[in-house]
């Protein structure tokens, strides 16, 4: 007997509900003035314009990838690999998002026209059409430009075979490339230098007895040759010359690997793509990479960092409070932002491009460029931080618990210090004695601690001082009139 969903009796219903109050949503979070906007695209090395935010659909389980691509608000980016085998899954999503997207915006107008001549007794019912059909209007235009990184797998390096796999890549797009709604620009990264045996989940030798004995013929074996992917770089960069995709790069290749890539290249990579561990733990590579201009691509952002709260509760506490902190100055936000929005601006606010998995439409917002873009510079207390606390849930050592505090008596006579009770308000010492004229004592406390100062022969209330930074961080405080 086949199960039954428990949910909402009318679930047709219920998805476009959802997509139309998401669609809401975004239209009053764009149309909300922040101090800053930041930039969610790039020019790569080669003069070109790129996206800093998309969705990762690796691996992604096949059927998820329409929901996602239908759902998935400001899409300009994806990033699959040929090995996914789920190319030609994602071309006729994006074809169908795009088709249906055009169809709904002559709809949306077809409608707000015929509210009007029924007169001001249908106002509101205007007023909801015109705000989805403006969402729907500016995301056409913006998604007439699409973005797919696709990657050739271990089992296809050397040259012959890397071509092999690139026209696969492009047979598998041709219908989104021959789309007159889409603009498709197609990025090949080569994924592995080599397959490594030493990794659990590779089985080189068998791997290649799977293959398809038109690509056994085409090229000799890599397994043995650690230096095939020098020729299928030299194959990128012939069908990049050629003109039949828009950049090409490298993935997971260690530094050294990128030097000598370097050394004899005629095309620079414009894209390298690694892990969030490489993005701080690999400062070789990024100065490398930052000398050539090439676009660091992050993956595993929400695995290797926004998952991993366990063991780093107050790393994880601080990207909270810098996140609710941070809400406070973005306007139509009615909740703080996620911690994997915090990361993810972050990454991008440092030149990063993030390519993060989620088939949770509830995440879809929180990681997409609309709503990255729309959050202000961090400043430079809290970039710090934020980065402090990434570092910490990543090595699993997490972040001193408290705020040390630093209090300066610069009055001409000695003052106490007393800890201020959040909901009495009752005063306790803070520090065993007085605070002589001149002298700097240091307290260990919270974030939102209140101290009262008082001066010691009279006990009159000289002024107090609440603590602002968060767990991990210190702050001094002058005690002045």
């Amino acid at each position: 007997m086949k199960s039954r969903r428990a949910g909402c009796p009318l679930a047709h219903l219920c998805k476009k509900l959802k997509i139309f109050l998401t669609s809401l949503v975004l239209v009053f979070i764009l149309g909300a003035r922040t101090i800053h906007a930041v930039d969610v695209d790039t020019e790569l090395n080669n003069g070109r314009a790129f996206p800093l935010a998309g969705v990762g659909l690796g691996n992604q389980q096949p059927g998820w990838i329409d929901d996602i691509i239908q759902n998935y608000p400001g899409l300009r980016l994806i990033d699959t690999s040929h090995a996914s085998r789920n190319e030609v899954i994602i071309s006729k999503a994006l074809v169908q998002r795009a088709v249906q997207l055009d169809l709904k915006q002559h709809k949306m107008w077809s409608e707000k026209h015929k509210a009007k001549l029924r007169g001001s007794a249908h106002q509101e019912f205007d007023f909801f059409h015109e705000a989805e059909a403006v969402e729907q209007n500016r995301r056409v235009i913006e998604q007439t430009e699409l973005h797919v990184i696709t990657k050739v797998w271990y089992t296809h390096l050397g040259y012959e075979r890397t071509l092999i796999a690139v026209e696969e890549s492009l047979d598998a797009f041709r219908e989104a490339f021959d789309s007159s709604l889409i603009d498709l620009k197609l990025t090949i990264l080569l994924h592995w230098p080599r397959c490594d045996p030493d990794i659990e989940w590779t089985d080189c030798e068998q791997e290649e007895r799977d293959l398809p004995q038109s690509v056994k013929d085409a090229g000799p074996d890599p397994t043995g040759d650690r230096d095939a992917w020098k020729e299928s770089w030299k194959a990128l960069e012939e069908l990049y010359s050629e003109g039949k995709i828009y950049g090409i790069g490298v993935s997971n290749f260690s530094w050294e690997e990128m030097k000598e890539l370097l050394n004899f290249c005629r095309v620079v990579p414009q894209i390298y793509q690694g892990s969030a561990w490489q993005s701080l733990f690999d400062p070789y590579l990024i100065d490398q990479l930052k000398q050539e201009n090439i676009l660091y691509n992050v993956y595993n952002v929400m695995g290797a960092i926004v998952m991993q709260n366990e063991k780093t509760p107050n790393a994880y506490n601080s990207l909270t409070e810098i996140g609710r902190q941070h809400t406070k100055v973005m306007e139509a936000m009615d909740k703080p932002l996620s911690v994997s929005t915090v990361v993810l601006a972050w990454y991008i606010q440092h030149g990063y491009a993030i390519v993060p998995r989620s088939a949770n439409s509830y995440h879809f917002l929180e990681n997409s460029s609309l709503l990255l873009a729309k959050v202000p510079p961090f400043k430079k207390d809290d970039d710090e931080k934020i980065e402090q606390a990434i570092r910490a849930i990543m090595t699993q050592k997490d972040i001193a618990h408290g705020v040390l505090a630093y209090f300066t008596n610069t009055l001409d006579s000695a003052v106490n210090i007393l800890w201020v009770h959040p909901d009495t308000k009752e005063e306790f010492n803070a520090h065993s004695k007085a605070v002589a004229s001149g002298e700097t004592v240091k307290l260990n406390t919270h974030p939102k601690h209140v101290f009262a100062i008082r001066d010691n022969s009279s006990g009159e209330r000289i002024k107090h001082f609440e603590v602002t930074a968060n767990h991990g961080g210190e702050e001094r405080f002058n005690i002045e009139l």
